[in-house]
């Protein structure tokens, strides 16, 4: 697996930003190992969806 980054950019409208917040919250590995093809593609899946919701946390969307 290739350990080079990327940056992305997205516009959200603020109800967007919240669902999407809530859902990084409330996904778990279960979805992940579901729709991946592999177990390492599930952890995969899993840092990234951790990445955008701290990403999103850093922008002040961050559900309790």
């Amino acid at each position: 697996m290739s350990t080079q980054t990327i940056t992305l950019s997205v516009e959200l409208t603020h109800e967007q930003a919240q669902a999407l917040a809530l859902f990084c919250k409330r996904a778990g590995f279960m979805e992940f190992s579901h729709n991946a093809s592999s177990e390492p593609e599930a952890y995969a899946m899993r840092d990234a969806q951790m990445a955008v919701g701290a990403s999103l946390a850093k922008a002040g969307y961050n559900p309790r």
